[in-house]
């Protein structure tokens, strides 16, 4: 059952309804490293109608026990009834607020991220603030050099200084203690629902996208030369080509070049390293699946339900499907979940492989 509280006050619970705790039209957004959403069309009659304020009331749903976002009122429209359409911006969202200062550094990525998230709280009330969590996110040399002469906000130091060139996860999570941002190069939580069809399938959808497609990767790494611009190349390491192609990617979209530097790489090796898996994320991320499916929680509690980040098993013997997904995106009905859509990809991982890897990160 979802429950949906402002400032910690209950907003709506779906058997309070006549009671002034009445919303409709829930719409919520997930997505990876996103901030996500989440709307509402709130009555007149809400007990909780005039107390709502933009930026700065906290809008919490729960599933059960489970908090599934967190977020603050970004604006509302009223219509002619004097309804109000909410819209809320998730938690994320709060790294918008702050601002880094023009900085040169070069060091660890935790130390780097220690730094960023020491100055965000510095800026900000205590609501918006976050824990150092888990960073799994590694450098090869363990040594980053990141400046800027701009003054950015934290969440464009994050996004341009972070994952544009290590990948990985950003995730807020929730603790006893407060809220913590974890840097993750994969989600390690294997998801034991199997959607199938004919059990809990109702659509499917496959969707390829070349907007950042590209089958050929030049990469880049330190410059060697700074009167000519020359830069590390891998050609000492892969057969004299200063290049990397997927033969199956352009079998299918052809030959699509680009380039991509790597600043802090002084190794070919470990430049050679990065293009493959740059290179393979990208194709991966071309081809992804929209599903409309039942989440087999809503039937049984004690199912675990499909999180963002979670690897999922899909099956469909009609489209010749059976392989791990990665959900990287959630639009959930909460007044109808069985309208969810779940947008699956990025990981076609096996079962065996899957288990192995977080075995091996474990011990």
């Amino acid at each position: 059952m979802y429950i949906v509280y402002a400032d910690g006050q209950l907003l709506y619970a779906p058997t309070m309804v006549h009671e002034g705790y009445a919303i409709s039209k829930t719409k919520m957004k997930s997505e990876l490293n996103k901030a996500g959403s989440f709307q509402f069309l709130l009555p007149p009659n809400n007990v909780k109608y005039d107390d709502l304020v933009k930026l700065k009331t906290i809008i919490t749903v729960y599933d059960d026990e489970d908090e599934i976002f967190r977020g603050r009122i970004l604006y509302d429209e009223k219509d002619f009834y004097k309804r109000k359409q909410v819209y809320c911006e998730g938690h994320m969202a709060f790294l918008n607020d702050s601002v880094l200062r023009p900085f040169s550094y070069t060091g660890g990525i935790k130390d780097f991220l220690t730094m960023i998230l020491n100055n965000h709280n510095s800026q900000v009330e205590s609501a918006k603030q976050f824990k150092l969590g888990r960073i799994t996110v590694v450098d090869n040399n363990d040594y980053i050099n990141r400046s800027s002469i701009k003054y950015m906000s934290t969440w464009d130091v994050i996004e341009q200084k972070l994952i544009d060139t290590h990948g990985g996860y950003i995730r807020i999570r929730k603790e006893s203690d407060g809220y913590y941002l974890d840097y993750l190069e994969s989600y390690d939580s294997m998801n034991e629902q199997v959607v199938e069809f004919g059990k809990n399938l109702i659509d499917l959808t496959e969707y390829v996208t070349a907007e950042d497609l590209f089958t050929c990767l030049i990469p880049l790494g330190v410059t060697l030369n700074e009167e000519t611009g020359e830069k590390l190349t891998i050609k000492d390491v892969n057969g004299g080509k200063d290049y990397i192609q997927n033969a199956t990617a352009i079998s299918l979209f052809g030959y699509v070049w680009k380039t991509h530097e790597w600043e802090d790489v002084t190794l070919a090796s470990n430049l050679l390293t990065k293009a493959r898996q740059y290179l393979q994320e990208y194709i991966d991320m071309a081809v992804s699946l929209n599903i409309n499916a039942v989440d087999l929680h809503l039937l049984d509690v004690d199912t675990t339900s499909i999180k963002l980040g979670d690897s999922i098993r899909v099956v469909s013997v009609p489209h010749g499907l059976d392989k791990y997904f990665l959900c990287s995106k959630i639009n959930m009905n909460l007044q109808s979940p069985d309208e969810t859509e779940y947008t699956l990809g990025v990981s076609f991982k096996t079962l065996t492989q899957q288990q192995l890897d977080i075995l091996k990160k474990t011990k």
